[in-house]
């Protein structure tokens, strides 16, 4: 026997996460060896801050998880709403274990505390459409019992009653902690604050209590811990393929590049593959007294890159491209050093209705002039890649304004 994937669930603020293909990664604990003069055997061993890499890859053509990684309840947003990963925000993810063939959890991981770090579209001809989107975190709790996510509103200090009590106790530096992870929301700003055990919060089995009342800036409180209290997660919480494809494929992906004013749209022809990465550098914000990250900030502007690729149907339609992405008329002769900033969008629509379930843009995409690589008894693929003036790509639920 063995724990099977069928067994584990991911959930984000009570909303579960479809079509995951795989989720996890990598922790690392900085550790440093101390010596000291007189001694031939070290002293001891100091552990630093963990960072936590988290990846998540999903087959989920709906705006779902982009919505969540911007802080938006799934259930609430509209037709032409974008999102723009520039204003990510800090999330954490529940994934209750079922026992073996029944929907009974009695164990569970939290990883509290996730920031975006970077987000991945491939799209092939014949291939699911994937997206994988990748994470940093400093925290993850093993949790012998059922792991719970729970959402105050904010009144004043408290205290506030914990639903599935009793919570299970978790020790660190020797003191008694029973909400692993306690956070500020404004509903509205999306802004966020980490409260830090102890100075800002204090918890029992069954309790949570601030010690400052933080009404002026705040309205909600985002709860994580573990619980003794058996959950259960019947089949029931992943929607049908009814509601949404189970996964899309290239053909139902359109691929549109527009003028350089972005007023006309063609949508290109002999596409075979999409992908587009957008990625930043974060970097840790850390304080004294603290063993977790206060929180994680982009050290550079954003970065998206991509390619589109292509099985012209003639010379005439690789050369009229090719006259699109430089911006040189095909009557004159196209070199390396020629490239205009374009927008582009991959459009995805659901398999049975057609409708636009979500629209990936990149307003300022600059090709390269492609080389090329025939090889014998296949047919030209040229592979035409951009990157992003201005590092931006936006997610939009149907299609943009």
């Amino acid at each position: 026997m063995a724990i099977k994937s069928g067994n584990i669930i991911h959930d984000v603020h009570g909303f579960v996460i479809d079509r995951v293909q795989s989720a996890g990664g990598s922790i690392d604990v900085p550790t440093t060896k101390i010596d000291e003069l007189g001694n031939y055997e070290s002293v001891a061993t100091i552990r630093d801050i963990p960072d936590l890499q988290f990846n998540l890859e999903s087959f989920d053509a709906s705006t779902e998880i982009e919505a969540l990684i911007c802080g938006f309840d799934p259930t609430t947003t509209s037709a032409g709403q974008a999102f723009d990963f520039r204003n990510a925000k800090e999330f954490g993810i529940r994934s209750p274990f079922k026992s073996g063939t029944t929907f009974t959890v009695n164990h569970g991981v939290i990883l509290p505390w996730l920031t975006l770090e970077s987000a991945s579209y491939s799209f092939g001809l014949a291939d699911n459409a994937t997206q994988t989107f990748n994470f940093r975190g400093d925290s993850i709790f093993y949790v012998p019992g059922s792991p719970r996510y729970e959402e105050f509103t904010v009144i004043d200090e408290g205290p506030y009653t914990l639903t599935d009590d009793p919570a299970i106790k978790f020790t660190q530096a020797g003191v008694a902690v029973y909400a692993l992870s306690v956070v500020l929301v404004d509903s509205v700003t999306k802004n966020q604050r980490r409260l830090k055990a102890g100075a800002d919060y204090a918890s029992t089995a069954t309790t949570l209590t601030l010690t400052a009342d933080p009404v002026a800036d705040f309205d909600k409180i985002r709860v994580y811990y573990g619980s003794t209290d058996a959950d259960t997660f019947n089949q029931t919480v992943h929607q049908g393929v009814s509601v949404k494809p189970a996964a899309v494929r290239g053909k139902d992906i359109d691929i549109y590049v527009a003028n350089t004013a972005g007023t006309v749209w063609t949508r290109w022809t002999s596409v075979q593959s999409f992908s587009a990465d957008w990625s930043v550098s974060l970097e840790s914000d850390e304080e004294f007294g603290n063993t977790e990250r206060v929180s994680y900030g982009y050290s550079d502007t954003p970065a998206t890159t991509g390619s589109i690729g292509v099985k012209p149907r003639d010379a005439s339609d690789l050369w009229e491209k090719l006259s699109v992405i430089s911006g040189i008329p095909t009557t004159d002769v196209i070199g390396t050093q020629a490239a205009v900033a374009l927008p582009v969008r991959a459009v995805v629509r659901e398999p049975n209705t057609a409708n636009v379930m979500k629209t990936i843009s990149i307003p300022k995409a600059r090709f390269k002039v492609p080389s090329l690589e025939p090889s014998v008894n296949q047919k030209l693929e040229v592979s035409f890649e951009f990157e992003s003036d201005d590092g931006v790509l936006t997610v939009t639920k149907g299609m943009p304004a």
